[in-house]
């Protein structure tokens, strides 16, 4: 296990115990990326619950973590319980079911932990930021050679597929479902990929991200295909400029509300303001969108370690639609962009 992020945690909680029975979470805190089982922490004791049918694998993967197996995770968790005297146990309200938050609440008083595994995620440690160096790196390799396979008559799944190909060849899976938007398409930000073929004179949007070894990378790139128009030339331009001003500004010690708030004025400014429908960027890490996020709403504080994209985009529908994206991770002279 991975005892100084769970050192961390109960830390954070004040010493009481704390269940992680959510994948995402488990994988941050023992690296296991595996359904079926529950982790289990205490100052006195840490442990995963599990049926007979995952422990084997379970003590193969983490020979010195101790595996409890079991016909009952409930049962031998109000043992856990009962055994460390807690005043209450803290699990993850975002993924805690209605039915096993009330039967939990029988026996134990239970708190929220969602905002303290969001909080101490926000920060990586040095095994995180080569995890996602490595990422970003393939990411980058990806996009290249997806600019490379943009052809006429070339169809959006094609072009969809041959991004997914060329990351499993690599030891990698697709982060989130990718984008390839051409033509008019560009202009739905969260565009589903269809059959329609690239033309000449496209835009061609792509938004991919790699998978590896459990860390996510993010960016976004614009192509032309063709000619390009004068009002592309200029959102382009624009958004390009909006990206590069956002990133100049990302240091510690800054508001996210900032970096948003200053992509955001030269988009205003070009008279495209009402076309940037999304926020700014977010973090990232074993997920793909996690804390901080970079929008007018959030007033969390950049610190070194941090992961974050950013992303700003013009749409303007029937036409076609830019986006630029890079991830960049927070240093202590300001900032390194990954892709």
């Amino acid at each position: 296990m991975f005892y100084n992020r769970i050192s961390n945690l109960l830390k954070a909680v004040n010493g009481n115990a704390c269940l992680i029975t959510d994948k995402i979470n488990q994988f941050y805190l023992t690296g296991l990326c595996l359904d079926g089982f529950w982790l289990f922490v205490s100052k006195e004791k840490s442990c995963l619950i599990s049926s007979e049918l995952l422990a084997s694998q379970l003590k193969e993967l983490l020979p010195n973590a101790e595996v409890i197996i079991t016909q009952s995770y409930l049962e031998t968790l109000r043992t856990l319980c009962k055994e460390s005297g807690k005043k209450a146990l803290c699990v993850n309200f975002t993924v805690l079911s209605y039915d096993l938050g009330s039967k939990i609440g029988q026996f134990c008083k239970i708190a929220d932990i969602s905002q303290i595994l969001s909080e101490l995620r926000k920060i990586k440690d040095s095994l995180e930021i080569e995890a996602i160096r490595k990422s970003c790196a393939l990411a980058s390799k990806a996009i290249n050679f997806a600019q490379k396979s943009i052809k006429k008559g070339i169809s959006e799944i094609e072009l969809k597929l041959k991004i997914e190909q060329f990351l499993s060849k690599n030891n990698a899976t697709p982060a989130f479902e990718t984008i390839v938007a051409c033509g008019p398409n560009s202009a739905n930000p969260h565009h589903i990929c269809t059959t329609r073929k690239v033309l000449p004179n496209d835009l061609v949007m792509i938004d991919m991200g790699a998978s590896l070894d459990g860390y996510s990378s993010d960016l976004t790139r614009t192509f032309v295909f063709g000619k390009i128009t004068q009002l592309q030339r200029t959102v382009i331009a624009t958004v390009k400029a909006a990206k590069e001003a956002a990133a100049k500004k990302l240091k510690t010690g800054v508001k996210t509300s900032v970096i948003d708030a200053c992509a955001r004025n030269i988009i205003d400014h070009a008279g495209f303001g009402d076309k940037f429908i999304h926020t700014t960027g977010h973090g990232l890490g074993i997920e793909v969108h996690e804390s901080p996020r970079l929008s007018a709403k959030d007033t969390s504080t950049l610190k070194k370690n941090m992961f974050v994209t950013i992303e700003p985009g013009i749409y303007l529908p029937g036409l076609f639609g830019v986006r630029i994206e890079d991830t960049y991770l927070l240093t202590e002279r300001g900032n390194e962009v990954l892709t």
